[in-house]
């Protein structure tokens, strides 16, 4: 699929949808604000599964279903310290690749991207760095079109910006949408590749 295609599938997949998929980005934004006013330490372990809930919120809203602001929290109720390790080491891996030129930590952090959808995801039974991996051979062949898919909304980042933020009450429901159903064509064709192979 295009990234023009996804794109105009996410705003047909958030209309009428848009109240709550505000509020699952303001549960998000309203965790880790509370969480890093406490420590950054405090951050790293409770924000970073609301992550998966929120991708399986978008995931949902991508297969043409009806999210509930519940799923946002399920990252904490399962393998609650499998998804705190996953993600950490998904961070501290672009971090190490970034400290080598900022180029290799973009590469990686396109490459990780999907880490949170295949967490959440129930075809995927993977923990630790299966999952990182997964996402890796997952992307390959398709990172650069991630990138451009991000790329495409840098008009609306400069515009959220001269909004001081408020613009990203819609945009950032926008782009992740976007990258939910970017995940599920991902997925399709990795599992067309894996049966073939």
């Amino acid at each position: 699929m295009r990234n023009s295609m996804i794109k105009s599938s996410a705003k047909v997949n958030l209309q009428g949808k848009y109240g709550i998929a505000i509020l699952a980005l303001l549960i998000v934004l309203a965790l880790s604000y509370a969480a890093t006013s406490l420590s950054i330490g405090l951050a790293w372990v409770f924000v970073l599964p609301v992550y998966i809930g929120y991708a399986k919120f978008h995931t949902i809203l991508a297969q043409n279903d009806e999210p509930d602001v519940d799923v946002m929290f399920e990252g904490f109720r399962d393998h609650y310290f499998d998804h705190v390790l996953v993600l950490l080491l998904q961070k501290l891996f672009i971090f190490l690749w970034s400290l080598l030129l900022i180029i290799p930590g973009i590469i990686k952090a396109i490459s990780y991207a999907m880490v949170p959808y295949i967490l959440q995801d129930q075809d995927y039974d993977v923990f630790g760095t299966d999952a990182i991996t997964l996402s890796r051979e997952m992307m390959s062949g398709y990172k650069a079109k991630l990138f451009m898919l991000h790329l495409s909304f840098i008009g609306w980042y400069f515009l959220t910006i001269l909004t001081l933020g408020l613009l990203a009450l819609y945009v950032q429901p926008y782009v992740k949408q976007s990258e939910a159903i970017f995940y599920q064509d991902v997925k399709m064709a990795f599992s067309k590749k894996q049966i073939k192979g």
